[in-house]
């Protein structure tokens, strides 16, 4: 199992707070982002790699969504 940072973003695009989970892989650190998706934007990290941003209530991301890096 790897260590997960999940970043939870405001509606002013700061970080208000990171947590760190243990998943077994990257399907799981999403399943884990999308129940934390209810009220904040999600960024979930695997060390210095972004695996995946899950928006506010699990909306679908667009391409304008995703930050370089």
């Amino acid at each position: 199992m790897g260590q997960y940072r999940f970043d939870l973003i405001n509606v002013e695009g700061e970080i208000a707070q990171s947590q760190f989970h243990a998943c077994a892989d990257d399907l799981d650190a999403l399943d884990k982002a999308e129940a934390l998706s209810l009220v904040n934007l999600v960024d979930v990290w695997d060390g210095a790699r972004r695996v995946l941003r899950v928006k506010r209530g699990n909306q679908l991301a667009t391409p304008s969504d995703v930050l370089p890096g």
